[in-house]
């Protein structure tokens, strides 16, 4: 009798290791690298990581994260989460586009996603691009319209694809709206520190505020920091990017250009893991509510319910294809 009782539960008990074995297998190994900047900045590479985090609760999946950023060690940093088992890996900016092609095109059966990289070309892979060019574009209607003195700042973290995008996109705008403002237009540095140049960013904002400045607008990762303190020193508008800062500065925020990478990263990833991979390049913006404008809650008032009317259904056009 109890011989037979235990062979039951040793029966029951190897159905439930295999069930859990299976279910241990099924579960997706996820990769992520963050580009420049790294983790920490407040926004584009941590809005990424969380829609990594949102894909791998979704999925019940695995998480693995190569967090010392480096362009040069990027294939090593690869073979490592593949050598893990990871099936779907995200490359977060354009700085690996060229880097990591060779390691894409050995490695067939793991899906890539480049997150504003160049497409690779091959069957495994895609790339997300956004339109913060016509983002920035609105933005930089609302800064024409708003500004007082007529000159505006940029302040980027270097000089790169697409820091310049927001800046053409920002500028078109202001011309736009006021065809003789100027734009004053500053560089942190040459490299990949300018996202971590707090202090330096401060100092150049209170630079252009003693030039005439009134509206700055910040694309520089954890620098961004030091420029809206400066804003707020001065009185001056700030223009914050990636996520809603509205409520970081109430009054200083004039808008934020939102820029939903954390979701665009959690749908693709979702998307492949589910057997829906579509290689090639996802372009996503106003239309997909990907690309947006913060709802203005602290300065509305300021800038009024005609202003705020037009850049609505200037907005509006554009999602539709009307401009």
């Amino acid at each position: 009798m109890e011989k037979r009782k235990n062979k039951a539960l040793f029966a029951i008990f190897s159905v439930l290791f295999m069930l859990m074995a299976h279910r241990l297998e099924a579960r997706p190994i996820l990769g992520f690298m963050p580009g420049q900047g790294g983790l920490g900045d407040n926004g584009y590479n941590d809005m990424a990581y969380r829609g990594m985090i949102e894909a791998k609760m979704a999925l019940d999946g695995v998480l693995l994260l190569e967090d010392s950023y480096s362009i040069e060690e990027a294939p090593d940093a690869i073979d490592r989460m593949i050598s893990q088992g990871a099936s779907i890996i995200v490359l977060n900016g354009y700085e690996y586009s060229e880097r990591v092609v060779d390691t894409v095109k050995k490695n067939p059966k793991v899906l890539f996603i480049m997150n504003e990289g160049t497409w690779p070309g091959t069957a495994n892979s895609m790339s997300i691009s956004y339109d913060q060019r016509t983002g920035a574009f609105l933005a930089g209607v609302l800064a024409g319209w708003t500004t007082n003195t007529g000159i505006l700042g940029f302040i980027g973290a270097l000089k790169t694809p697409v820091i310049d995008e927001f800046l053409e996109g920002f500028t078109s705008g202001a011309k736009a709206a006021k065809e003789d403002v100027k734009i004053n237009v500053s560089y942190l540095s040459s490299d990949s520190d300018g996202f971590n140049m707090s202090e330096r960013s401060y100092l150049t904002a209170i630079d252009m505020a003693e030039t005439g400045v009134d509206i700055i607008f910040s694309v520089a990762g954890l620098s961004n920091d030091g420029a809206l303190q400066a804003a707020k020193e001065m009185g001056l508008y700030f223009i914050a990017v990636d996520e809603d800062k509205d409520s970081a500065a109430p009054g200083t925020v004039l808008v934020s250009l939102i820029k939903r990478v954390d979701k665009a990263i959690m749908d693709a990833v979702i998307e492949a893991a589910q057997g829906d991979f579509s290689p090639g390049i996802r372009h996503l913006g106003l239309s997909d509510g990907i690309i947006d404008l913060s709802s203005m809650e602290y300065t509305k008032k300021a800038v009024g319910e005609v202003a705020i009317g037009k850049l609505n259904s200037l907005k509006r056009s554009i999602a539709g294809g009307g401009l």
